[in-house]
């Protein structure tokens, strides 16, 4: 590829770390299209309003995608549990990829003076840098996308964390060490991870181009056939016409013949019959 980029950084697979937030940019990219350019509009109406986007795509995103009721029933339903979630991050702007980033390399913040003391202000924040240090990277994450500015953290947030520390002691009692990823911690605690991958059903960009083009072809040997079998039986229709045309000509020649056959007979046999009767 163009960038030499290493395969994991910190137990995080870079290539799914950055699959992962290309894709939270073009569906907030889309989403926004959507919110701008289809939301309280008709179909009419929002087919000129693609602002740059191929009008292919376009159609297909109107008429395929955001019309299809099956996709809106589950935009309904991702909107309600969205309504129920009771845990806010307080990520900001940042993505989760950027904060991870800067804390894995973040200095670390429990110092000393000469004397042995803690250099921070105070006995209880000492006591918090040094436990921030003694955390695992999950935790740290964790701690640093729920905890609010004020420094305060919701109750099923405070909970999840003390799960989180309690999974960390637990592997350094029965491991000697914790070398858990964020993705191999979360889900052990917070029953979270990746969930079920969405069905691969739209063919977007050349794919759905080509399936155009392969259904404007079928829809156009269709028609090709269909015409073709229209001239073969009007032709045949003629043909069986000219058919019964000779045949009622041979009928009617044949007749003649017939009754000229039997004239002809008729006047020999009285011919013959006057030849008879005349006296010798």
């Amino acid at each position: 590829g163009e960038w030499n980029l290493p395969h994991l950084v910190g137990g995080i697979n870079v290539k799914r770390a950055l699959n992962s937030q290309c894709a939270a940019l073009y569906i907030g990219w889309r989403y926004r299209l959507k919110e701008e350019n289809f939301i309280g509009c008709t179909k009419k109406q929002a087919k000129v309003r693609r602002l740059g986007v191929d009008q292919a795509k376009w159609d297909w995103l109107i008429d395929d995608f955001w019309s299809d009721p099956k996709q809106q029933e589950k935009n309904e339903k991702y909107r309600r549990n969205r309504m129920k979630q009771t845990i806010k991050h307080s990520n900001g702007a940042k993505s989760t990829a950027r904060i991870l980033e800067e804390l894995m390399n973040a200095p670390s913040t429990h110092s000393f003076n000469d004397d042995g003391d803690n250099n921070a202000n105070g006995n209880g924040d000492a006591n918090a840098h040094a436990q921030h240090d003694e955390d695992p990277i999950y935790v740290k994450l964790y701690d640093k996308t729920l905890r609010h500015k004020d420094g305060t953290m919701g109750p099923e947030a405070e909970a999840s964390l003390n799960k989180l520390r309690d999974l960390h002691a637990k592997q350094i009692e029965e491991q000697g060490m914790d070398n858990l990823t964020p993705f191999e911690a979360f889900p052990k605690v917070l029953r979270l991870g990746y969930g079920p991958k969405p069905p691969r059903r739209q063919r977007l960009d050349a794919d759905c181009s080509e399936v155009r083009d392969e259904i404007q072809q079928l829809q156009q040997r269709e028609t090709e056939i269909s015409n073709l079998l229209k001239s073969e039986n009007a032709l045949l229709k003629e043909q069986m016409e000219v058919m019964k045309l000779e045949i009622l000509e041979r009928e009617k020649k044949m007749k003649e013949e017939s009754v000229e056959r039997e004239n002809k007979l008729r006047h020999e046999l009285m011919a013959e019959f006057m030849a008879m009767m005349k006296p010798t």
